[in-house]
């Protein structure tokens, strides 16, 4: 009997380390102008990127504390935030393209599994 707790144990444990930060998210600046203070947000957790120059892009990992969807806030001056349709929860794998130009959310990709 013990070893069957251990070995649940263990199984619960693994599959909790795919939570914190599972999800690939690969961001394209596809204007014309620079994204200053990029933040990426998800539930419970802000993700500060810095500035995203136009024609560059970057891979990150995120993840979301429950149910989730991202945002995307730049702005050196005035602020810009923008909801992207994506949901994933806490746990779930996979990748997010998102394409942005500084006056929009140009095009997302979201290959997301649990």
């Amino acid at each position: 009997m013990p070893r069957i707790l251990l070995v649940m144990g263990m199984a619960g444990a693994l599959a909790g380390c795919r939570g914190r930060d599972s999800i690939e998210l690969r961001l394209e600046n596809v204007g014309s102008a620079p994204l200053e203070s990029l933040v990426i947000y998800t539930t419970g957790r802000p993700y500060r990127v810095g500035n995203l120059s136009p024609g560059t892009s970057m891979r990150m990992m995120v993840g979301a504390d429950g149910e989730s969807h991202i945002e995307v806030e730049h702005g050196r001056v005035e602020r810009r935030r923008s909801r992207v349709g994506t949901y994933f929860e806490s746990g779930y794998g996979g990748s997010i393209t998102m394409r942005l130009a500084p006056d929009s959310v140009v095009a997302v990709l979201d290959s997301i599994r649990i």
